[in-house]
């Protein structure tokens, strides 16, 4: 029987099936990333960017909004100090109408007898109201001496100007056109406003006097108005 050799035997080569394999896993790596991974990548980069332009679009927005949730608090604000200074403006034109009014009413009654009798017409001031007598029933003729209804005229806004009162009393008359028509009218003007500060008990601080073209002529004025001042704004000025 023959022998064989280890040497001599035929040995078998081994056939490449783990590169073969890797080859295939690349092959099939390769085309998945064509496929599959490539794009997605794309579609996430894209999808990112537009991510990033929406967070920016929202920042403008929330920015925008911020902005104007300002303004409208301002424009909130503005518009509340408006309504108070309406309202204040209101309540102070309010306030002074009534006191005007007051001492309008106050001059009527105090002089309603008078009226009635035509020996005295009122009218309103500014700021209060006018009582006006003929100078021949104060003044004697052509002088600056009184008659009795001279006290009656000049006390009867007495009431109108009690302790506590704002208003002052003006005695107004008219110069003539003659030569001493100034000077007569100052001393009628001066002996009415005498007769205010002592027989009708008035402060000197509440009586004034002056002689005026446009007061009426042949006549004595007594011009009661409150020192108050008027508002310088109403609600009217305030919305033009």
């Amino acid at each position: 029987m023959a022998k064989f050799e280890l040497d001599d035997a035929p040995t078998k080569k081994s056939k490449p099936t783990g590169w073969l394999a890797a080859a295939v896993v690349l092959i099939l790596a390769g085309g998945f990333a064509g496929a599959y991974y490539l794009p997605l990548k794309t579609a996430h980069g894209l999808l990112m960017n537009e991510h990033e332009a929406l967070a920016k679009k929202t920042q403008e927005l929330d920015s925008a909004l911020k902005s104007s949730g300002a303004d409208l608090k301002t424009t909130l604000a503005e518009r509340e100090k408006l309504k108070q200074a309406l309202k204040d403006a209101s309540d102070k034109e309010a306030e002074y109408s009534k006191e005007v009014d007051a001492l309008r009413a106050s001059i009527d009654k105090a002089f309603e007898k008078h009226v009635s009798a035509k020996y005295v017409t009122i009218e309103s001031a500014p700021a209060g109201a006018a009582a006006t007598a003929k100078s021949n029933l104060l003044f004697r003729p052509n002088t600056a001496k009184t008659l009795p209804f001279a006290s009656k005229f000049a006390c009867s806004v007495t009431p109108s100007l009690l302790e506590g009162s704002r208003a002052t009393v003006t005695v107004e008359v008219a110069p003539t056109e003659d030569k001493d028509g100034f000077a007569k009218a100052s001393e009628q003007a001066a002996v009415i406003a005498d007769l205010l500060r002592t027989s009708c008990k008035l402060s000197a601080n509440q009586v004034d006097l002056a002689v005026r073209a446009s007061s009426p002529a042949g006549a004595v004025t007594l011009r009661v108005e409150t020192t108050d001042k008027a508002p310088a704004f109403s609600p009217a000025t305030l919305l033009n």
